[in-house]
């Protein structure tokens, strides 16, 4: 019996530093297909082209083929001007975040007009133990909401933060910010949806910027009256601390909701499904919708909002490494 034909996304790759990230996921998905890489020129760039037997573009206006689907994984004012370009070209973006107010509303503006799909990616949540945390967050909170919200994140990863308390506690409004500096960290205590919110912030980062400079990631403590729901960081099982209270069964009062070893290939492979889901979710809301879905188009400004806000007065510093 013969296999029923997949059309296949044709996925044009642009940067390849973080970008390289992709290629298991689009390797591994059977409706998927690597049909060109876009960068500056590295021996990297044109390597994974040459291995690949795809085109290698220096340059955005130099693709001649059509395209579907653009992995665009480069900073933001590289980004926005090769995003606009190919949107014109017809293609459905998906963007390396962060991305600023300024850089998303260009985009979707003209991604309305040319009727295609802009999305981010903000990787982090379609993490397997952060993806529970949200599930059993607004689990909790749809019979009790929280009294204190305590997180702890860094420059790089306060996009993905506010995107995975979002998905736990849907749009989010940030009032009453107060910051007191703490060398190379910041102390904030906010109100997010009138809940008391503290946040610790890492706003530095050294010349070479890579996981050892960040030992802030992600962390996340939400306090129910009936218990403690934490992350203690994004690869680690979550861990729920019930209230201590005469009728608490002992068995309860804390449970973690896995107990495995964690090692890189692990994470690399849990890295592999994050980036897919968040390709499958583009090929989706391109092929269902005759234009861009307004609930994304919402959600996604409404968190490039959040962050520019935030950002502006939290940033970061650059600081050498000793």
């Amino acid at each position: 019996m013969s296999q029923p034909y997949i059309s296949k996304k044709r996925i044009l790759l642009c940067g390849t530093r973080y970008g390289q990230s992709y290629l298991p996921a689009i390797f591994q998905s059977n409706n998927l297909e690597l049909v060109g890489v876009l960068a500056k020129g590295s021996d990297r760039s044109i390597r994974i082209a040459e291995q690949c037997g795809i085109p290698f573009y220096s340059n955005v206006k130099d693709i001649d083929q059509a395209i579907d689907i653009a992995c665009v994984a480069l900073r933001e004012d590289i980004a926005i001007p090769i995003a606009q370009v190919l949107i014109s070209h017809g293609c459905d973006i998906l963007i390396e975040h962060p991305v600023s107010r300024n850089g998303i509303e260009t985009l979707q503006k003209q991604a309305r007009q040319a009727g295609k799909n802009i999305h981010i990616n903000t990787h982090f949540p379609n993490l397997p133990f952060v993806t529970q945390f949200i599930e059993r967050c607004r689990e909790q909170t749809s019979h009790q909401p929280p009294l204190l919200i305590q997180l702890h994140c860094n420059s790089r990863t306060l996009f993905s933060a506010l995107d995975i308390l979002m998905r736990c506690f849907g749009e989010i409004t940030v009032s009453e910010f107060q910051i007191t500096d703490l060398e190379h960290y910041k102390m904030c205590c906010f109100k997010l949806n009138n809940i008391t919110a503290i946040l610790i912030y890492q706003h530095w980062r050294f010349e070479i910027d890579d996981s050892a400079d960040a030992p802030l990631g992600h962390q996340f403590t939400i306090v129910y009256p009936g218990g403690t729901l934490s992350l203690p960081s994004t690869f680690s099982p979550l861990v729920w601390s019930a209230t201590v209270s005469p009728i608490t069964p002992l068995n309860q009062l804390v449970s973690t909701s896995e107990d495995i070893q964690i090692d890189v290939s692990t994470i690399v492979h849990w890295r592999k499904i994050a980036n897919q889901k968040a390709l499958q979710e583009l090929c989706t809301d391109g092929e269902e919708k005759d234009r861009p879905s307004q609930l994304q188009s919402d959600y996604t400004m409404h968190l490039c909002t959040l962050w520019s806000e935030l950002f502006e007065q939290l940033g970061f510093q650059e600081c050498s490494q000793t």
